[in-house]
This record gives C-alpha cells, sequence and structure tokens, in this order.
C-alpha cells in the first residue's frame, strides 16, 4: 500500500508506540541527540534491507506497516541478527562519523600542487607528441589523434568516434609510449580531481572529514562509505599511496588495520557444512585449491 510505504528523501520517519518509537533513521536521531532515555529504538530501514537487501528501504511507514516489517523479521529468523548486531552497529557508525578523520589540508593542498606541475607537464608531452594540441579528455579527439593522425592498431570506429577506453588503451601501452603518457594524464587527473580537490570540500571547521557510513547500500552486508568515499583511497601508485598520508590519527593515538582472515571461505565452509574446508579453516590454512 503506497500510503503505507513510501520513500521520501527528506523524511524521517519517528512514530511512539506504548513501549517504543519505530523510526527510518536511527543514526540521524542519535547525532541530533534526539533519543529519549530508557525507550526502545527500531528502525525500520535497516529491518526491510535484512528482509531484501536488494531492494531500495521506504522510509515512510505507519505503525501497523513497522510492526509487519519486524514480525517478518523474526519469521526469518534474523531478530537476533537484528536486535544484537545490526542496531548496536547504528550507534558504532554515528560514532564514528562524529568522530571523522584528522586531515592535514595544507599537505593535501601541496600534494594537489605536485599534482597539477605533473598534469601539465605529461599534457605538454602529449601535445609535442601528437603534434599538435587537443583535449585530451575528449574520447572522439584522442580517437582521432590515436587512430587517423598516428595510425595506431586496434582502432574500432563506432557512431560516437573511436573506443579509447582504458582496456584499448591498456593494450596498446607496451608498445607505444603515447599511449603510456594518456594513461598517465588520465590517472593524474582523478587523483587531482577526485582527492587532492575533492577532498578539500569535505573537510569541515574542525580539520576533520566526517564521511558517511552506509549499512543499507550494498546487496553483500558490507559498509559503503560516500561523501566521500573512504573505502576506495588508492594504494596502487605513489603518487595515489600519498593521499593516505594527509590522514593523520589524533595526538596520543595510532591508526590501526584490520581484516578478517579468508571471511568468505570460512562462511562458505559453515554453511556448506563441508568437512574438509572445515578441517582446513581449523588449521588456518590460508591458501585453498
Amino acid at each position: 500500500d503506497p500510503e503505507q510505504l513510501s520513500y521520501d528523501e527528506n523524511a524521517n520517519t519517528v512514530i511512539e508506540d506504548s513501549d517504543c518509537f519505530y523510526v527510518s533513521d536511527l543514526k540521524k536521531l542519535i547525532k541530533e541527540n534526539s533519543l529519549k532515555p530508557g525507550r526502545t529504538y527500531y528502525d525500520i530501514c535497516i529491518a526491510q534491507y535484512l528482509i531484501n537487501p536488494l531492494a531500495s528501504p521506504q522510509n515512510c511507514f505507519d505503525t501497523d506497516k513497522a510492526k509487519e516489517i519486524l514480525s517478518k523479521v523474526k519469521e526469518l529468523g534474523m531478530w537476533e541478527l537484528y536486535t544484537e548486531i545490526e542496531l548496536p552497529l547504528v550507534y558504532a557508525l554515528a560514532e564514528m562519523e562524529s568522530a571523522g578523520v584528522k586531515v592535514e589540508s595544507e599537505k593535501l593542498r601541496k600534494y594537489g600542487e605536485e599534482l597539477k606541475k605533473d598534469i601539465d607537464r605529461i599534457e605538454l608531452e602529449i601535445y609535442a607528441d601528437a603534434g599538435e594540441s587537443f583535449n585530451i579528455n575528449s574520447p572522439k579527439q584522442l580517437g582521432v589523434i590515436l587512430f587517423e593522425k598516428l595510425l595506431l592498431p586496434g582502432g574500432k570506429k563506432t557512431k560516437t568516434g573511436y573506443s579509447t577506453s582504458a582496456d584499448v588503451l591498456e593494450k596498446l601501452a607496451p608498445d607505444y609510449p603515447f599511449v603510456s603518457k594518456i594513461l598517465e594524464y588520465r590517472t593524474l587527473t582523478k587523483l587531482y580531481s577526485t582527492y587532492a580537490i575533492g577532498l578539500q570540500t569535505y573537510i569541515s571547521e574542525d580539520g576533520r572529514i566526517h564521511g558517511t557510513f552506509n549499512q543499507t547500500v550494498t546487496a553483500t552486508g558490507r559498509i559503503s562509505s560516500t561523501e566521500p568515499n573512504l573505502q576506495n583511497i588508492p594504494i596502487r601508485t605513489e603518487m595515489g599511496s600519498r593521499i593516505r598520508d594527509v590522514f593523520v590519527p589524533e595526538e596520543g593515538y595510532s591508526f590501526v588495520d584490520a581484516d578478517y582472515s579468508q571471511i568468505e571461505l570460512r562462511l562458505l565452509a559453515h554453511m556448506a557444512g563441508d568437512k574438509e574446508l572445515i578441517g582446513l579453516n581449523n588449521k588456518e590454512l590460508t591458501q585453498y585449491r
């Protein structure tokens, strides 16, 4: 019933029942210090997510619909997961967002300046090698330079021009330094726009970035990070990994990095009841054939 369950991006439904509250965004209430002491809060959007992680949770509902959704969670045997893991996690994520992460903005600014110099340098080299100036960011113009002027192999022309996607250029790069420079240019400009400049806009007055951690977005149950995406900070290249240097712990604290060991395979062994896999897990082997 659309009157019972709908979505409004600006809404945060809060319904008070006899002994609890049904809400659509518990994390927001926590961060606003709007919780009433001694009352139980149920995040209905998270409950919907557990029922069907592929569907978008709807944040407008009434009391009857909220109770129906919670009953479905119990029916599916996920009440313990909901009340002992998912709901407590909301409080942890709210604290993480409020705390944020400290950023050395001056170091980020200098990093951006270095990137800009490298971009300007390689841009001039590309123009010199091509024999003319053109819009490197234009697939159409780049395609003409690569496959008509320089006569490189592998050019496939479509209605919109030649494909200059990464997979096409990566095949050519080992044999053609000009293409390698194009790929390097793309990498540097992405670092510059997304991180060197992009991160600056998220630094608050307290010198920290307060990102958003989403609990009901991925279909796999993993947490996602937005505004900005702090889970996708580059590390594969030297210039990319330097971005991580601008994130620093508060004085007297240290960053700690931890990860599960073969979590997917351990879950597979448990759910399948496979004795051989379970045995390998128990021996803490890290490679499977």
